[in-house]
């Protein structure tokens, strides 16, 4: 339905979706690469807005009580913030222009009559997860830091910083990661991405290597931290922990098997495992093969819908050892 501009007695032909609860609220217009020409957000209650996030500028609208404009913004640029003074109790989101096209000025009294609920865009979720799931494994990363230097240098053989040298670079390339394509929608999908991140900085050395494995676990490690180097140095910025399509991936390691990652890193977790024993590191070592199995099932699963990747997978066939699985 239109809005009414009761000051001026006309109508303004656009529909209206009302944000009426906190999460459709936060929401908002993320996750959108442009606004709807012919659609208003009306987020109510709301004294005060913010464009973290967002792609393109907004017009704003502040209202009172009775939904007579107290304030205007034109063309509010993404990543600001906006609250002006006064008894706002209500905010209309425009497309930029929208209050000069419709020569709307404060003090004109609006008549709003809503089209319907506001549903956030799958992804809008996206981005509003985008920052937690940053500090979250990044306080994951902190907690193995302090762990490992509260401990001292005399009680850790330099073998046990593989796992340190391991997380901070899922870490970093989790932080840089290109923006996918595609990405997986299942629930499950995020849920196995985010445990079986969460159980790789889980890992713990223990303060005395075991020493009849010592050489088994530093070949493995080692093995597995070259692996995994020159997996990501094939991979770059299109490393991701949720099942994505940031491009298709054909060379360097690329050309052996389909997730020479996965397979570099549970070469490393076997050789952690061996030096560092414990009932913790085998329980978190097995939930990571699992996890890792899942994903690459998960990634092929969504990846398939690419052209490319069809190709790419009919000529690679093996995922993890080359003519074996």
């Amino acid at each position: 339905m239109p809005l009414y501009d009761e000051q001026k007695q006309r109508e303004v032909p656009l529909q209206v979706f009302t944000a009426a609860t906190f999460l459709s609220r936060l929401a908002g217009w993320l996750g959108r690469s442009r606004a709807a020409e012919n659609e208003l957000l009306h987020l109510i209650p709301c004294r005060g807005i913010h464009t973290w996030g967002m792609q393109f500028p907004i017009d704003v609208l502040f209202l009172d009580a009775q939904n007579c404009i107290t304030a205007t913004i034109s063309s509010l640029q993404p990543n600001k913030m906006a609250s002006p003074k006064g008894k706002v109790i209500s905010v209309i989101e425009a497309p930029a222009g929208f209050c000069q096209i419709h020569d709307l000025q404060p003090g004109d009294r609006l008549r709003i009559k809503s089209d319907g609920r506001h549903r956030a865009s799958y992804n809008a979720w996206r981005h509003i997860l985008h920052w937690p799931m940053n500090l979250f494994i990044a306080i994951l990363w902190t907690q193995l830091v302090v762990y490992i230097f509260s401990q001292g240098w005399g009680h850790f053989p330099w073998l046990s910083l593989g796992v340190l040298l391991h997380n901070t670079l899922l870490l970093f390339l989790f932080l840089m990661r290109r923006p996918s394509r595609d990405t997986s929608r299942r629930p499950l999908d995020w849920a196995v991405a985010s445990i079986t991140l969460g159980c790789a900085m889980g890992l713990r050395p223990l303060p005395q290597v075991w020493e009849t494995g010592l050489v088994a676990s530093l070949v493995l490690q080692a093995t597995g931290i070259i692996g995994i180097l020159f997996s990501l140095l094939s991979l770059g910025r299109s490393f991701g922990i949720i099942p994505a399509n940031r491009t298709v991936q054909i060379h360097g390691a690329y050309q052996f098997v389909r997730h020479p990652l996965y397979a570099s890193e549970l070469v490393f977790y076997a050789g952690f495992l061996i030096g560092h024993p414990s009932l913790q590191n085998l329980l978190l070592a097995g939930l990571i093969l699992a996890g890792q199995i899942w994903r690459a099932l998960a990634e092929e699963n969504l990846l398939m819908r690419d052209p490319a990747y069809q190709q790419y997978a009919a000529v690679v066939r093996s995922r993890f050892i080359p003519g074996v699985f």
